[in-house]
């Protein structure tokens, strides 16, 4: 997947469902966190044996669009495609446990640095966090995510195209996504 096609969608897709300008950086890192923590519960469902694998796909779709909505806000691009490990065939626990740790340790660093972005914009003292930074961090997401992807048999960038058409249709917008 290439991600300036994911990008352009974004851009339409933002101008017709937040006609007022409401969503912010804040609103946009905890959405990244929200559906970075369902990817996780559905990881977690399919290693303990459980078979929703359309939960699977909709989770790493999800995550992959708010890490672009990030960059989106914040003016910068995401990489334009990503590393590819060798398909595994299946999962190994041990191997997506530890992608989940590290997932959450990504997600845990894009909140600190939105977090010192948002006391940046109320002028409050304290460290800056770096948008170079951040973008790094979220490339790992996806990287991650992609990881993840592969050790369940999932494309991640038929995900995204997917999950972005499905939250389109349920909420009667028209932008779309080429599969």
């Amino acid at each position: 997947m290439q991600f300036f096609s994911l990008r352009e969608a974004n851009v339409a897709r933002q101008a017709e469902w937040d006609t007022g300008g409401n969503i912010d950086l804040s609103y946009s890192g905890n959405e990244l966190a929200g559906e970075a923590g369902e990817l996780i519960s559905a990881t977690v469902d399919l290693i303990n044996g459980g078979d929703d694998y359309e939960a699977l796909r909709e989770e790493i779709g999800d995550v992959i669009i708010c890490c672009d909505l990030i960059g989106l806000r914040v003016g910068r691009p995401l990489i334009t495609r990503w590393p590819v490990k060798p398909r595994r065939g299946h999962a190994d626990a041990r191997i997506v446990t530890d992608q989940l740790v590290d997932l959450a340790i990504e997600v845990g660093n894009v909140s600190n640095t939105i977090k010192k972005q948002e006391r940046e914009r109320f002028g409050m003292v304290g460290a800056r966090g770096s948008l170079d930074d951040m973008m790094h961090n979220l490339n790992e997401i996806i990287c991650l995510v992609h990881w993840i992807g592969e050790s369940f048999g999932v494309d991640a960038g038929e995900c995204v195209a997917h999950k972005f058409n499905l939250t389109s249709a349920k909420y009667g917008l028209q932008t779309k996504m080429a599969p």
